[in-house]
């Protein structure tokens, strides 16, 4: 039960690897248009609206995504890492680096994600986005270890 939390995340990255030519603002701006429904917040929704209409938006957008889809991959994959499997070699005595191990399987993932963009129509393979994915997955490890030490999991290493 441990892994089907990341897997699920990493299905949700792989569907949004896979749709050509998405864009970020026209998702953002849809969103923001249902929430300035809600009372009080038509005034953050059309400053929200206006911020997502200008050029840069979508490139802030897209990378911010790259950072946040990355930082809780990889803290789902350190949680999973953290708890021992009964019969599994990680629960009987292995001495294993959740932290390390979520990361690294984490930027495996991102490695992966860039590469496979380069087969899907109007995206492309960029390093650049899997050193964001870094940035995010370096985020989510430090978050899984403050969260995991608070409750004396084995992320202590």
């Amino acid at each position: 039960m441990n892994w089907v939390p990341p897997l699920a995340w990493m299905a949700v990255i792989f569907w949004g690897s896979s749709t050509p030519d998405l864009r970020a603002a026209p998702v953002a701006l849809s969103v923001l248009d249902r929430l300035a429904l809600l009372p009080g917040l038509g005034e953050i929704g059309s400053f929200l609206h206006t911020l997502l209409s200008s050029p840069g938006a979508e490139f802030l957008l897209r990378k911010t995504a790259h950072i946040t889809e990355f930082a809780i991959l990889a803290y789902l994959v350190a949680r999973a890492l953290s708890t021992p499997c009964p019969g599994h070699a990680f629960g009987h005595g292995r001495k294993h680096h959740p932290v390390a191990l979520g990361g690294t399987t984490s930027l495996a993932y991102a490695v992966a994600d860039e590469l496979h963009q380069h087969f899907v129509p109007g995206r492309s393979c960029r390093l650049e986005d899997v050193l964001i994915d870094a940035v995010g997955i370096s985020l989510g490890l430090i978050l899984a270890r403050k969260v995991f030490r608070k409750r004396g999991s084995i992320l202590r290493h």
